[in-house]
C-alpha cells in the first residue's frame, strides 16, 4: 500500500481500478497527495500494474495504449453522420 494513503482511500482505489476506472483512481490520489495529474497517474498506474500482477482474476489488465476506444467511437459517430447526411433528400 502506498504510504500516503489511508486504509479508506486504499480501498477506494483499489475499488476504482477493480471496476477499470482509471481516471476515478487518479482522482482519488490526487485528492489524497496533493501530487499533479502526471505523477499521480504515474503512481495509479504502477498500482495497477502491481496489482494486476498479484491479482490477476480481480484486477484487469492495465490498457497499453489510452483513447482507442475513443477514438473507433468517433469514428463510428463520425461515420453515422455522414451516412445520415447522405441519404438527405437533395
Amino acid at each position: 500500500m502506498p504510504d500516503d494513503l489511508n486504509e479508506d482511500q486504499m480501498q477506494r482505489l483499489a475499488e476504482a481500478l477493480e471496476l477499470n476506472r482509471k481516471l476515478d483512481a487518479i482522482k482519488i490520489y490526487r485528492e489524497a497527495t496533493g501530487l499533479g495529474l502526471k505523477d499521480a497517474k504515474d503512481a495509479v498506474e504502477k498500482l495497477h500494474a502491481d496489482l494486476h500482477q498479484k491479482y490477476p482474476d480481480r484486477y484487469p489488465e492495465p490498457s497499453k495504449s489510452a483513447g482507442c476506444s475513443a477514438s473507433a467511437a468517433l469514428l463510428a459517430l463520425a461515420m453515422g453522420a455522414i451516412y445520415l447526411i447522405a441519404q438527405l433528400p437533395a
